[in-house]
């Protein structure tokens, strides 16, 4: 029991344990089923609450292996977000809050409300202005490379692809410059590679908040897959948001899947190639279609991406799941309002899970 305060008003925090019974099974088919008679239905216990996620602690070092970490004790969790202007320097305050709002700053936004919330987050630097400062202490703190994504108050024509280590500090000031260049503005991370993630996962939450859809992709994949619309999800689950039962879970077909990691292949040759123009020329692109494949002296020289999707252990799951009970209760109340909340978050081995941002209608402003 513990009494926080957001919004100048007091909170009242109960734990609440809950029971959550659920059945998996993968399916050959993407499809709501109906659970058959011989299929598995192991239980576990989630352990949820108003506003506050408690689960089982687990080792993320070995996931692939079945060895997984409470995402609740990773070091993301006390991350902060720094927003650096010519005349200010703030960090997570409630200020920091309705400024972002003000100016439209979403992604920004998101990632502040999620670390208010205690979903795990990278520590974040928002630029407004290139202040060399700002990004030498950060270089210090994290080390190279740093990890570029962007924010924006109004959508630009063709917004430029984030996502990308940045190997130098000679590179960072100037992919930083030409960002802020372009009206947008960088949000810049510890790099946490998107070929070390061993699943991605997209929360969306209806506006009523009668239903969650979950999907995910696995190993090889990237959140960006799932944002960009560019696979089939290779899992998608429907959760009752406040029970965290889920009601239907299904799998991508063999078929699917294969053709999904023909593509994902395709697309990890031509990130590897943006990463290096983006070192050589100091700027992002909007688009990868420009870029020529890469070229891999060998098998070893690419990521790995496996021959089949293994759905997700019930141990993720439940994880998951509790992060998902927190998006419903902290995140979506403190974000503007849309039909549909989607989040985006990755689980890394070394790191568990790891929220990058959520959308909605008005990511298009």
């Amino acid at each position: 029991l513990s009494v926080g305060h957001r919004r100048r008003c007091p909170i009242l925090r109960v734990g609440v344990g809950l029971s959550v019974e659920h059945s998996i099974g993968s399916r050959d088919a993407l499809q709501r089923p109906r659970r058959r008679s011989d299929e598995p239905n192991p239980q576990w216990t989630i352990r949820a609450a108003v506003g506050i996620l408690l689960d089982r602690g687990h080792d993320s070092r070995g996931a692939r292996a079945g060895k997984l970490r409470d995402p609740t004790k990773d070091s993301c969790v006390t991350s902060e977000l720094v927003i650096v202007d010519v005349r200010r320097r703030s960090a997570g305050s409630e200020n920091d809050v309705e400024f972002l709002k003000s100016r439209r700053l979403y992604k920004a936004l998101s990632l502040l409300t999620a670390m208010r919330a205690g979903i795990p987050a990278p520590p974040s630097l928002l630029l407004l202005a290139a202040k060399e400062d700002a990004i030498n202490d950060v270089i210090a703190k994290w080390g190279l490379p740093v990890m570029v994504r962007v924010d924006f108050s109004s959508r630009p024509h063709a917004k430029a692809l984030g996502g990308i280590p940045l190997q130098s500090h000679a590179s960072v000031m100037k992919v930083c410059r030409s960002i802020l260049a372009d009206g947008c503005y960088p949000l810049l991370h510890p790099h946490i590679s998107r070929f070390d993630d061993v699943y991605s996962a997209g929360i969306g939450v209806l506006e009523d908040n009668s239903e969650v859809h979950i999907e995910v992709v696995g190993p090889g994949f990237d959140a960006s897959d799932l944002r960009l619309g560019e696979v089939v999800p290779h899992e998608r689950l429907t959760v009752a948001p406040l029970t965290l039962r889920v009601l239907g879970r299904d799998s991508i077909t063999a078929e699917n899947y294969s053709r999904a990691r023909e593509r994902r292949l395709a697309k990890i040759s031509r990130l590897l190639e943006y990463e290096a123009y983006v070192q050589r020329r100091g700027s992002l692109l909007p688009s990868l279609e420009s870029l020529p494949v890469h070229q891999a002296k060998g098998d070893h020289d690419l990521p790995s991406v496996p021959a089949g999707y293994a759905p997700l252990p019930p141990e993720l799951l439940s994880s998951l799941l509790g992060i998902t009970a927190r998006v419903c209760t902290e995140l979506v109340p403190e974000l503007p309002v849309t039909k549909q909340l989607v989040a985006s978050l990755s689980y890394v081995a070394d790191r568990g899970w790891v929220f990058w941002d959520a959308y909605g209608s008005w990511y298009d402003r």
